[in-house]
């Protein structure tokens, strides 16, 4: 195991704790999120490799509106548990939106965690595109609160809304429908 995949593994570890706590003390997925804590950066500019070792830049988002980036680690039992229901809300997302997932805990194809997160996408049936998180992404990836955390970008990786942290497929939902008002679906006759 890396160095960068325990720090991050341990990074992560403590996240979920305190997710689970603020959880159990009824506090609504992304709460304790303060304006300070919002995750600055976005996703403008990077590059990494994909589960199927394509190269992957933030010109995956440039052909969609909005862009629902899952980021999860093959540590996470709520990350793993939602897999199943984000294959389905992927399947059924509109043309103009697209969901990717972000994995913060395989450094590249040689980390012993890659053929773990390759299996944890076959067996729930999550074929969208997931990116594990490289050198590019360390600053955005170490200011995640925990995982899963999911955020919604626009066609330049700007962050959009708040974050939606922990597993809340009905919040993902929620999002969606607000973003499909905002940014409907073109007429094929429109273009």
């Amino acid at each position: 195991m890396t160095h960068r995949t325990q720090r991050i593994k341990r990074i992560f570890s403590g996240f979920c704790a305190a997710a689970l706590l603020s959880a159990s003390f009824g506090f609504e997925a992304g709460a304790m999120l303060t304006a300070e804590d919002k995750i600055a950066q976005g996703l403008q500019k990077f590059s990494a490799i994909d589960l199927e070792g394509n190269e992957v830049t933030q010109d995956i988002f440039a052909d969609k509106d909005i862009t629902m980036v899952n980021v999860w680690g093959t540590f996470c039992s709520p990350c793993i548990g939602e897999m199943p229901d984000l294959a389905e809300l992927s399947d059924s997302l509109p043309e103009n939106m697209q969901l990717v997932g972000l994995i913060i805990d395989v450094a590249d194809e040689n980390d012993e965690n890659f053929e773990t997160a390759k299996q944890i996408v076959e067996k729930s049936g999550a074929d969208f595109t997931h990116i594990i998180a490289g050198e590019d992404m360390a600053a955005f990836v170490e200011s995640i609160e925990g995982v899963p955390t999911t955020f919604f970008v626009d066609k330049d990786g700007k962050i959009l809304g708040d974050e939606i942290l922990g597993a809340d497929v009905e919040a993902y939902k929620e999002r969606i429908e607000e973003y499909k008002e905002t940014f409907p679906e073109k007429d094929s006759a429109d273009e």
